[in-house]
Order: structure tokens, then sequence, then C-alpha cells
């Protein structure tokens, strides 16, 4: 199970309707006929990425674009593009560290002119607009790509600058990393935790603080977590429920209550599964996208998540987002997956082949990809396919249904298809069309995902193709200069792990329907690390996928473990198969 994005937030883009934006300014939705037009009209392209659940977007709304001498700029000088982050990842993606809302100012040919994070108050948008027009000198900070880097892995330098930036960027007064919007970034709680079931006392000490000081984050009468704290002490919430924040806190708290045993993990857990019930699952069983921060413009989420359930009741309920996107729920069913491993609780299992089941009904492309919603205007997009492909390969483990091992590798050939750069390597956000007016990108959070999907793949299907594939994905992330702008990086640390050394491979052998077989099963999977190989050989099926090993004909269920190229004798209790783990382990 993996995480990729920053805040495990797949984002996007779409015309927001004349009503919900600021009356007079013309915004058009994105594509090449903006920049068309600006260039006919001598003009720059101001675009506005927002989202429906962001405070912030609607204040610019209400004072800076209904300002009477912004609207005429605009009109005189701009051609004003809006974007709704949560159904375009490959722009929301390309602007997602500038926060929501986003403005980006454009020449006619595609240069960045200006970048400016969150919101912008009426008169200093007014200097902005008018410098800009009078001289449109480039952005020097244009987004792109770095050098792509040369190794196979990062350098033991590499390793101890980015494992010391985390140490050091460690808030010890109030618990989590850096000193300023605080949340769980997930694959900073996997790295931390996988290193404390490894014996790392140190990271061990930082996950728990940073693990009980994000109970802040959680709402107390319905459930559910808050997207961040904006103050270091983890108690000046954003109230908005965005559905990326819900699936990161349900896998780190399931993966903490799998290391740590602490029972007080799984109940925090289980109040956001409880939300997630109540609140954000569609009548067919998929998951929604977001629940705003405000009830309305008179009540603020600040005053509406204070109050008891009856208050709440008279004051009606902040929008939900009722957008079905796939990268949205192949997060979740990822998260569910961990879940499921790390408690036992078939229910949690239930609810992922449940959503499993729908995005594939009715958003899977006949070719092996995923379109984002339910109409794909400007797609697909990478993000979709890549998260969808490692949700269905997360299943195949914790399950050894044969079938989502199927669909992963069928959305695998589809990225490679669609989105592989053949020249350079890695993947872009969305398909390359030549003669785009904005570059192809690169986004790294999403090609650190694929170089770890891409890895785990190769050791299921036994294809050096794509083994080759998770390098270069890896290498367009891991480039020196990268690093240097960006030292504070787990999942460069947990990717590097991966691609170094082979997962632990287990594999039980038995039918599916024997009882001891199913015990084992369940054992297996729920073993720490996440980073693993887990397999079910019933005889009936024929070999597994991607393997030639024979295995042979047991008089009862067994299990095997493989790890640095030998192989256990089998083994029929679960005390055993611990042992042996642990052991392996060990000497590691």
């Amino acid at each position: 199970m993996v995480w990729g994005l920053k805040r495990l937030v797949f984002l996007g883009l779409a015309v927001m309707p004349v009503s919900a934006m600021a009356e007079g300014i013309v915004w058009q939705d994105w594509s090449d006929k903006a920049f068309s037009q600006a260039k006919a009209e001598h003009k720059l392209v101001l675009l506005d990425v927002r989202s429906a659940w962001c405070h912030w977007c609607h204040v610019m709304d209400n004072t800076t674009y209904k300002d009477k001498a912004i609207v005429a700029e605009i009109a005189k000088h701009y051609v004003a593009v809006s974007v709704d982050q949560n159904s375009h990842p490959d722009i929301s993606h390309r602007y997602e560290n500038y926060g929501w809302p986003a403005t980006i100012i454009f020449a006619a040919d595609g240069t960045e002119i200006v970048k400016r994070r969150g919101y912008v108050d009426p008169d200093t948008m007014k200097v902005v607009l008018a410098e800009s027009f009078a001289d449109p000198t480039p952005n020097p900070n244009q987004t792109g790509n770095g050098a792509r880097a040369t190794t196979e892995g990062l350098t033991s330098e590499q390793h101890d600058k980015i494992l010391s930036s985390i140490l050091w960027f460690y808030d010890k007064a109030n618990a989590g990393w850096g000193d300023g919007h605080k949340f769980l970034e997930p694959n900073m709680m996997e790295l931390a935790l996988t290193k404390a079931s490894a014996g790392n006392n140190v990271l061990q000490f930082q996950a728990e603080n940073t693990l009980k000081a994000s109970y802040g984050l959680i709402d107390p009468v319905a459930g559910g977590v808050y997207q961040y704290s904006d103050a270091a002490d983890w108690k000046s919430p954003h109230y908005e429920k965005i559905m990326g924040a819900q699936s990161a806190y349900v896998m780190s708290y399931a993966y903490a209550f799998g290391v740590l045993r602490d029972a007080q993990y799984s109940q925090a857990m289980e109040k956001v599964v409880t939300y997630l019930d109540s609140t954000m699952m569609s009548p067919d069983g998929a998951f929604f996208t977001s629940q705003d921060a405000d009830v309305s413009e008179g009540v603020l989420g600040k005053a509406y998540y204070a109050a008891d359930v009856a208050v709440r009741k008279k004051l009606g309920a902040p929008k939900v987002d009722k957008n079905v996107y796939s990268s949205v729920n192949g997060q979740m069913i990822s998260s569910l997956s961990v879940a499921y491993t790390m408690t036992g609780d078939k229910a949690l299992l239930a609810r992922a082949l449940k959503v499993a089941n729908w995005i594939k009904m009715h958003r899977s492309d006949a070719n092996g990809g995923y379109r984002h919603g339910e109409k794909d205007k400007d797609g697909p997009f990478f993000a979709d396919t890549l998260v969808m492909a490692r949700a269905m390969m997360d299943l195949y483990g914790v399950t050894g249904d044969r079938a989502w091992l199927a669909e992963a590798q069928k959305g695998a050939k589809f990225m490679l298809a669609n989105f592989a750069d053949k020249k350079e390597g890695g993947f872009f956000t969305a398909v390359a069309h030549e003669g785009a007016v904005l570059k192809a990108y690169k986004q790294p959070d999403e090609n650190l995902m694929a170089a770890r999907f891409f890895n785990l793949l190769s050791y299921y299907e036994t294809e050096a193709a794509y083994r080759k594939t998770a390098l270069e994905a890896f290498q367009i992330v891991s480039g020196a200069e990268q690093i240097e702008k960006a030292p504070f990086s787990p999942g460069l640390l947990l990717a590097d792990a991966e691609i170094k050394k082979a997962p632990l491979h287990i594999t039980v052998v038995g039918g599916k329907e024997d009882a001891k077989a199913q015990e084992l099963f369940a054992a297996t999977i729920g073993m720490v690390p996440l980073y693993k190989q887990t397999e079910w050989y019933d005889k009936k099926e024929g070999k597994l996928p991607g393997s030639d090993i024979e295995y042979p004909d047991l008089p009862e269920a067994a299990v095997f473990v493989c790890s640095n190229n030998t192989c256990s004798l089998p083994m029929q209790t679960v005390k055993a198969l611990k042992n042996k783990v642990e052991e392996l382990r060990a000497e590691q």
C-alpha cells in the first residue's frame, strides 16, 4: 500500500457556474483556445485554481473578484480562466504547492509571469494585475522538471541528507514535522512506523506523538478529519473534510495499530470510517469527494463545528461535493485494505471490494485505464489509472484473488501506452499532445508512486519492463537538484528502500476453502511492514501469475517465506510463520 501525493489529494479542473463566481467576470474553461484568444487580443491569461470546499476561495469571490476596478482590469487586459481543482489532475498537480486558491498569470505562449499562493486581497490584486501587464517578465521559477538522476537509487549521501532533514524538521514542542500547517503526511507516517517496527526508537517516539496530536483534527461530533491545522499546535483546523485526508488518516491510524498494537489508534480510525459511512458514501457504494468547511456565508465552519449535535441539526450541514472520482476512490480502497490487514475486520475489506467493483464498472476504460469522473472531457489522466491500478494490486495482496492482479496489469499496460515518456522515462500527468501550449509535465509525487507500484508489480509478474519502468520513474524524482531544493522527502526513502531490495515474499499453499489456509493467509497479510509480496496458491487455480515456482502437494495447508534469495521449509502454524519473519527481519 503506497501513497504518493503530498496530502493525498488528487486534484482537477472544471468551469465554475457563473452564479458561483463573481458577477462581472467572464470565466472560461481551461483550454488552448484561451491562449489563442490572448494572443489575438494582446492579453495575458489569468488562471484561478480553486476548490468547492475552499473557504478562502469563497472569500476571494466575495471581495477581490467583486471589486469593480479589478473586474474592469481583467476585462481589458486578461482572458480569465477558472479551474476547480477536484476534476482535472494534470492542471491542479502543477500548482498544488500554491494551495487553493492559486493565481497564475501566463503570457499568451504559456510562459508563467506570476504565481501567487492563497487569498489575494483586492489592493494587492490591483497591483499584480497592473504590473504584470505593464511588464510581463517571465517568473524565474517556471513549473517544470529537474534533471533526471543517473544512479539506481539514492547515494548514501543523498539518503543521509533526506533522513537528517526529517529528523531536523520534527517539531519537538508540538509534534509533527515543520512549524506551519499540521496534518498526517502518509509517506512520513509509513516511513516512521516502518522504522519503528524495525526498532527505531526515535522515529517511533515521533510517530506516536504526532498521531496523538493529530486527534485535534478529528471532528468530535460527526467523526472524520479536517484538512489540516494552520497553527503548529494542531488546534486551528481548516474545517474542510476532503477525502484525501480521510484516506491518509485511515491508513496511518490502521498501520499504527498494526505496529504498536494500541487500541486508541484503531478507535481513531473507526471515527473516520463512521463518518465515511454516514456522509461520504454514495447510495451505490462509491465515495464522494469532499465536504465544505462552511454551511453558508453566515454560518462558517468555525462556529458550525464547535456546536453540538442539536445545534448542528438546526444550522444544516456543509455541502458535500458528490462527484465520484477514480483517484479519490482508489486511495480509499488502498487505505481500507491496510485497515483490514491490520485489524482483521472483514467489514473494512467488504467496503473496499464494493468500491472497487463500482469504480471498475462505472469508470474503467475498455483498454485498462480509468476515467476521472463520469465524463472525462480532457482526460484520461495518469493519476486515476495509477491509483486504481495500485488499489487493484493491493486487493490481490489481501485476498489472493487473481482477478485483481489481472486488473492491475491491465492498468500498467494502459499507463505505459498512454502516459510514459518513451525518450527520457517517467510519466506525464496526462496524454502529451503535440502543440499544446503548456509543456507536458511529470508530477514528482505521481512518478514516485509509479516507481513503487511498478517495482512491486515486477515481483508479482516478473516482467523486466516493469522493473525498468520503476527505476526510470524513480530517477525522475531523485535528481540532485530536486533533493537539494526539497530534502524533506520521506517518500523517496520508502521508494529507495523498495527499489534496492526485494519484498518479503510469503506464499500460503492450500485450498481457499480450507480453514487452516485461511488462518495462515490472514496472519500473512497482517505482517508488517507493508512492503511485501503476499500470495495464495490453490492448486485448483494453476500456477501463480508470473511465477515458475512448483509448490509441493502437501497433506495440509502451509506457508513459505522467501527473502534474500532463500526460502523456508513449509510451516503449518501462525507461530512458526511469525518467528520466521522476525528472524529474517533481524538479519537485515
